[in-house]
């Protein structure tokens, strides 16, 4: 629906009058929620490891790697529930 040129709010309309919950079982669904199903990289199958990283042993901080490291992306490990052309479209309009 959303890659065929609907708006977000087209596709909240459509899943509460299908009666689809969401994923945090409410009949209302959310557009925030919506977004980050159709941004976030999991939803595609992939996993990705290294999002962050530890510096300064013993004490220890965790930091978000932004690029600092190599991460490691894991291509088709699980079901997609998005398609990975839903997620660059997305990015787009985001």
């Amino acid at each position: 629906m959303y890659l065929s040129g609907a708006s977000i709010i087209e596709v909240i309309k459509e899943l509460e009058h299908c009666a689809i919950v969401s994923p945090t079982h409410r009949t209302k669904w959310c557009k925030c929620t919506i977004e980050n199903l159709l941004s976030n990289e999991e939803y595609t199958g992939n996993v990705i490891a290294y999002r962050t990283y530890n510096e300064g042993f013993p004490e220890s901080k965790r930091y978000t790697n932004k690029g600092e490291r190599d991460k490691l992306v894991a291509i088709g490990c699980n079901p997609a529930i998005i398609s990975e052309a839903s997620k660059i479209k997305n990015k787009h309009i985001v």
